[in-house]
């Protein structure tokens, strides 16, 4: 560039440390994660699960149990809400195997709501006959249509009112949803084994109850069985009574509130043992007991004997177990996967293999005692809430013990696409891979987004917010932005409630600058809809090392300069850990004048400025802009191409020379034709001012009207400070004390008079 009525400028430091800036954007170095530390970590055994195994274990592998099962979720959300709230089910039920059949009674006792009551909705099965209902000994009167028994009252209940009843019933339960009831053998000779799976809404094919997630209650079961099995439910076991009729009745009662699907029946000739869990938060040890069947026991010890370590594990990361003051286990039973019964999850047989391979199941099941039982969905458009968040916990019991690189590998086995419909309100996939995988992929990117302490803060506020309560997605995502202090209604916008992932087509160049070398990275988003607003990492690997950049994209086109690297980069990977649900597809990026920055980029595209030099910030790179200083005059015809009180000049010292010890001299070339200067002034100005001053002004005057090219400076900067000194020419444009600006008005400075 000409220094042409140009002013210079120097810093003279008088320094003994180098003084080091450190500058802080989108695009630099993020410091290294929690987990980037090199502690050694125990190993796993077994690799994460194949996508294979993972969706033949899955519960929404069958497309008609898929379709009744919408059906029935459809139906239940337009249900209106009970105008009661349950307090307490007591349960007695004496389970016949020879007959398949069921005898029992349930008494109700629940709170009228707003509005007061002469009749109560009870949900059981069409198919299940009723005895009588009772309260106290008053009978009542009801009738039945589609499922529900619509009850008569003996009298209105005012709002605040208890009911209490009790309904006597029989039947055998139908076979609905993954087979909410059933009655089977297992062994040889054939054994019963009787249980219960009522997720989504099938509680009332076997029991009557007011089938609503969001109405918990305490639930007190008494089992009568065969004497020779044993029968299995939720929260402690208060008695066993032989009684004298050939049957024995288990007295189970939960202390913490259930929701109905939750509510758990196994009855089998099971063989048992306990381990034992110590608190996290001290106290009392609490009772892990498992029960199986006698010709898995050996193989079962085994493949359980992680449970006590997961508790450990989990109650670290999301708070104390949610019902430590009870019991947690496993009850077998015949099915493909699991099932979260609260405090006894119901475990499939066939996945008792004696390797202990199936880890991960038992990681997910016990991870809905926090994710499901605790916090419970507040109705079922809300399921990711349930199977996303156990799911990533059983990525999160492998970086427990694999580290980062075992963590990137249990989430590419998520990676189940093609994806049906939103996360929220899945219809066409309720309890498919939707909501299970993509669910827990959501969760890996939102912890990328707020970062590791933040998410797990706010796991553990969200656990303990909404503890033995109900929650939705907005109360989920109202607690990451409290922890976080972000906005997250982008995030959650696209990912939960809008359908796709995003497809990124990039691209990168490399550019030599003074600084180092840049590069230049173009990212475009292919995808159907708008754009995903995503932080994404950017490996930058040269021959003597890497450096880890972060870029927000947020639109369907981004070029991104990423801070220099000291030696030229090789290659650069994009999302090297594995922190995005996505596609990708590379590019070429065109560079016509082959400086290194993309044409995309390029503020000067037909001229090489790899440094992107652009003085007055109008997005036109020096060598190409006929306006440097863009004060609307052309270069040609302006007496001052870059005005340093306009615009900072140029970094540019060439002309200048400081001598001297204690006092300088200065000297500078004219370099200006003859007659075009008449004059110099030399200002002089505290260094530290240069950014809050524009990149002038602040200065005190030295000399003014100096005749020649040169000047002496008696004094030095203070230890640890430095100066700066710009020369400025008086010339034939005009009279001010730093000459006049290109529309002939003077440059007025109080420094010189």
């Amino acid at each position: 560039m000409s220094n042409r009525l140009t002013g210079h400028r120097i810093i003279f430091l008088v320094v003994s440390l180098m003084l080091v800036t450190h500058w802080v954007a989108v695009g630099a170095p993020r410091p290294p994660r929690s987990e980037d530390k090199t502690t050694p970590q125990p190993v796993a055994r077994f690799a994460p699960p194949s996508r294979e195994e993972r969706q033949s274990i899955l519960r929404g592998t069958d497309k008609s149990r898929q379709d009744r099962l919408t059906q029935s979720l459809q139906q239940a959300l337009l249900s209106p809400a009970a105008p009661v709230d349950v307090e307490r089910y007591t349960i007695d039920l004496k389970v016949i195997p020879p007959q398949n059949r069921l005898e029992g009674s349930v008494r109700i006792r629940a709170r009228v709501g707003q509005t007061p009551l002469t009749t109560l909705d009870v949900g059981l099965y069409d198919v299940m006959a009723v005895g009588s209902i009772l309260r106290g000994v008053t009978p009542l009167t009801h009738t039945r249509a589609s499922n529900m028994l619509h009850i008569t009252l003996d009298r209105s209940y005012a709002s605040g009112e208890l009911i209490d009843i009790v309904i006597n019933y029989s039947g055998t339960p139908p076979t609905v949803g993954y087979g909410s009831f059933s009655f089977s053998t297992h062994g040889s000779p054939p054994k019963p084994i009787v249980s219960s799976l009522s997720e989504p809404t099938y509680a009332p094919s076997w029991w009557p109850c007011i089938d609503d997630p969001a109405d918990k209650a305490i639930v007190e079961m008494n089992l009568n069985v065969p004497t020779g099995l044993i029968g299995v439910s939720n929260g402690k076991l208060n008695a066993t009574i032989v009684n004298g009729d050939g049957t024995t009745t288990f007295q189970w009662a939960s202390s913490y509130p259930i929701s109905t699907y939750l509510v758990s029946v196994a009855v089998s000739n099971y063989v048992t043992w306990t381990d034992f869990y110590t608190p996290v938060t001290g106290g009392a040890q609490m009772p892990v007991q498992h029960w199986v069947y006698p010709e898995h026991l050996a193989s079962a010890q085994f493949d359980f004997s992680v449970t006590v370590p997961q508790l450990v594990f989990f109650s670290g990361l999301f708070g104390e177990y949610p019902f430590v003051l009870e019991k947690y286990g496993h009850a077998i039973f015949p099915f493909g996967g699991g099932m979260e019964h609260q405090t006894v999850t119901s475990y499939g047989s066939g996945l008792i293999n004696g390797t202990g391979s199936r880890y991960w199941v038992v990681a997910h099941e016990l991870a809905h005692q926090w994710w499901g039982d605790s916090v419970t969905l507040a109705d079922w458009r809300e399921t990711w809430l349930n199977e996303g968040f156990a799911t990533y916990s059983e990525a999160l019991w492998y970086e427990h013990l694999n580290g980062p690189a075992g963590l990137r590998a249990y989430v590419a086995t998520l990676d189940t696409r093609p994806f049906c419909g939103t996360l929220w309100d899945t219809a066409c996939d309720p309890f498919g891979k939707t909501i299970y995988d993509k669910g827990g992929w959501v969760l890996h990117m939102l912890r990328r987004v707020i970062g590791d302490t933040n998410f797990f803060m706010g796991l553990r506020n969200y656990a303990s917010d909404y503890a033995l309560s109900n929650a939705t997605t907005q109360d989920f995502r109202a607690v990451m932005e409290s922890v976080s202090g972000r906005y997250l209604g982008d995030f959650f916008d696209r990912w939960v409630y809008q359908t796709g992932e995003p497809t990124y087509r990039w691209g990168w160049t490399v550019a030599p600058t003074p600084a180092g070398w840049v590069t230049h990275v173009r990212i475009e988003q292919t995808q159907t809809g708008g754009p995903f607003i995503m932080p994404i990492d950017l490996k930058v690997n040269t021959a003597s090392g890497s450096s880890l950049f972060t870029v927000e994209d947020s639109a369907a086109s981004q070029d991104f300069a990423l801070p220099p690297v000291p030696a030229r980069p090789t290659s650069v990977d994009f999302d090297p850990d594995y922190w995005l649900l996505k596609s990708t597809v590379t590019m070429t990026l065109l560079d016509a004048d082959v400086d290194g920055v993309p044409d995309t980029a390029d503020n000067c595209g037909q001229i090489y400025n790899p440094a992107q030099d652009d003085m007055d910030s109008d997005a036109l790179g020096d060598p190409c802009d006929s306006d440097l200083d863009g004060d609307g005059a052309p270069n040609t015809l302006d007496c001052a191409p870059a005005d340093p009180l306009t615009k900072a000049p140029p970094d540019e010292t060439s002309g200048l020379l400081v001598s001297g010890g204690a006092t300088s001299m200065l000297s500078w070339d004219p370099g200006l034709p003859v007659g075009s200067v008449t004059s110099w002034d030399l200002l002089r100005g505290d260094a530290t001012q240069l950014a809050s001053a524009g990149g002038a002004g602040g200065e005190v005057c030295q000399a003014a009207r100096l005749t020649i090219p040169s000047a002496f400076d008696s004094q030095a900067p203070a230890p640890f400070a430095a100066f700066y000194y710009l020369v400025r020419p008086r010339n034939v444009c005009g009279t001010g004390p730093l000459g006049a600006d290109s529309s002939g008005q003077p440059r007025l400075s109080g420094a010189c008079p």
